[in-house]
């Protein structure tokens, strides 16, 4: 009777031990192939031609390159691991191909990723003043909202997402960006398409997001965004 009783205990000791260290599923930090970056290059000026006293009627149209986002864009991919240490020095038991679903974005170092709700037009701002006015500013880019669907919370999706839609090769809106905020820190997610979808250059890729990056005032400091993937 007595062992059966120190076994019952035991038994019961190891579930409250296990019920104890569960953990919450947390996005991956993500690791960088850096393929290189393209910028935009300006039409050359077009001329016109004036004579004294004449007055010429001229209609203008041009186009520059935005200095207040940025864009990536790419592949998005990793495994679910039993494991115990830490990163790519773990000590894994058991591994699994895994799917992305979203790419995290943020300049803050960590986040807290149970917190995270749709971000405000005040609170990015607050945290990218140069993103409060222009043709481009944040008012102006994400435009649209709905419910974005995330592991990273309980209710298992955030309401009201605020998203910017960027465009494939044929010039039409298929690519979101999400911007949420966890309490403290703007976090932008970028929604995967495991199948591969082509981007705005033709190329293949599983995921195309916007960043704020300040380049007012000839500033030409980059912007370091800290990445995470969401697998499953």
């Amino acid at each position: 009777m007595e062992k059966r009783f120190m076994a019952v205990l035991m038994a019961v000791a190891m579930v409250l031990f296990l019920a104890n260290n569960v953990f919450a599923a947390t996005p991956g930090g993500a690791q960088v192939t850096d393929n290189g970056e393209n910028t935009y290059t300006p039409e050359s000026p077009q001329t016109v031609d004036v004579n004294a006293g004449a007055i010429r009627n001229a209609d203008l149209t041009a186009e520059m390159s935005t200095y207040r986002w940025a864009g990536l864009f790419g592949n998005a991919s990793g495994t679910i691991v039993l494991a115990s240490g830490s990163g790519l020095s773990a000590n894994k038991m058991f591994e699994w191909s895994a799917n992305a679903t979203l790419v995290f974005a943020s300049t803050a170092g960590s986040v807290t990723w149970s917190s995270l709700a749709a971000a405000t037009e005040a609170q990015v701002t607050t945290a990218f003043s140069h993103l409060n006015s222009g043709s481009d500013s944040y008012a102006n880019t994400f435009t649209g909202s709905e419910a974005l669907t995330t592991q990273t919370v309980a209710a298992g999706s955030i309401a009201s997402a605020p998203y910017a839609i960027t465009k494939d090769d044929t010039a039409s809106d298929y690519w979101k960006t999400y911007a949420l905020y966890d309490g403290a820190n703007v976090v932008f997610a970028g929604l995967v398409v495991p199948a591969g979808h082509n981007s705005y250059n033709g190329t293949l890729s599983q995921y195309q997001m916007i960043l704020p990056e300040d380049g007012t005032n000839t500033d030409s400091n980059p912007t370091t965004y800290n990445v995470w993937l969401e697998l499953i």
